[in-house]
Parts: structure tokens; C-alpha cells; sequence
């Protein structure tokens, strides 16, 4: 759903905690914080990143994030509001 909050997992396998501007049935399109609230306020923002669904987690518990982190524990992300499940 738009404006939730998810965990990403960068090329390095790190985590990134972003903001979901949309997605398709593969990847999650993602901001930061900064170029969100940009864009809310209708100023010149960039365009948000794609991600592939599978590397896409929701933010439920942020205390997850310990390093190293343990990605089998986190939630994959779905469209909670459409309720339809991502392909992986």
C-alpha cells in the first residue's frame, strides 16, 4: 500500500528502510524519506527505485534489523489493501 513502510534488502544484503510508492506483480517501487516527503509536497522529487518483490519485507518490527540480520525472520511484503500477493 502507498506510504508503507518496508525493509529492503540492498545488493549488498543490507537492509534499507523505505516507503512503497507502488508496485507491480514482481517489484516494489520505493522512497526514502526525504524524496517522499518531496514528492508530497509537490516539489521536484526523483523517481522511486524498483526493488524485486522477493527482496521486499514489511516493517512490522524494526528490532529485527540487527546485524547480521536475519531475513528468514522478517514478513515478505504483500499489498495488504488490495490483499494480493506479490510473485517471488
Amino acid at each position: 500500500m502507498r506510504g508503507q513502510v518496508v525493509v529492503c534488502k540492498d545488493v549488498d544484503g543490507n537492509p534499507l528502510v523505505r516507503k512503497v510508492w507502488d508496485h507491480s506483480a514482481t517489484a516494489v517501487f520505493i522512497h526514502d524519506d526525504e524524496e517522499w516527503e518531496k514528492r508530497m509536497r509537490g516539489e521536484r522529487h526523483l523517481e522511486p527505485v524498483g526493488f524485486p518483490a522477493r527482496d521486499v519485507f514489511t516493517a512490522a518490527d524494526l528490532s529485527l534489523l540487527s546485524t547480521p540480520i536475519n531475513w528468514a525472520a522478517l514478513q515478505p511484503y504483500s499489498d495488504s489493501k488490495a490483499g494480493s500477493t506479490l510473485v517471488r
